[in-house]
């Protein structure tokens, strides 16, 4: 099994604004897994999202899941080649589970890789931006106390077990 450990940090813009505490980092990720109104699209009808019904909160960790699924193309008529139906909003192809782990003290996001759909370090980087980035301005626009950061994902290691 293959673990991608990304540093999954909301810094302060300027110096008089302080840093999150581990409570206020879990509740942050918390609101960010919950925030349904975004589903991150990653190309080709491709998306990634949070499974919300299996997080788990401690006072240190979040666990949970993510789930990367595509949406069927739209059905010909093998006769003619013509589009007969478009595929429904809650029709998929396929999807793929995968675990996350969130450490609060050290702001770690470990993620276990049993797709190719995480194969390259920028492609992780960009996935995990896209999945939080748009609940986080959500978030930030509802909440006023977090205007004062931004999101800053980085890619720390790959590490097989």
């Amino acid at each position: 099994m293959k673990l991608f450990f990304v540093n999954l940090q909301f810094l302060p813009i300027n110096n008089s604004v302080t840093e999150l505490t581990s409570i206020e980092y879990l509740d942050l990720v918390e609101n960010i897994i919950n925030a349904t109104e975004y589903t991150g699209y990653i190309g080709r009808d491709k998306y990634i999202v949070f499974d919300n019904s299996s997080v788990e909160r401690n006072e240190k960790f979040i666990k949970g899941s993510l789930i990367i699924f595509k949406k069927p193309p739209p059905y010909e008529d093998l006769r003619t080649g013509n589009i007969t139906t478009e595929p429904k909003d809650y029709e998929v192809q396929y999807s793929k589970r995968i675990k996350f782990y969130f450490y609060s003290k050290k702001h770690i996001l470990v993620i276990q890789k049993k797709t190719n759909e995480l194969d390259k370090a920028s492609n992780i980087e960009k996935r995990i931006n896209i999945l939080f980035e748009e609940r986080f301005n959500q978030i930030k626009e509802n909440d006023n106390k977090f205007l004062k950061y931004r999101l800053s994902i980085n890619l720390i290691s790959k590490k097989k077990i």
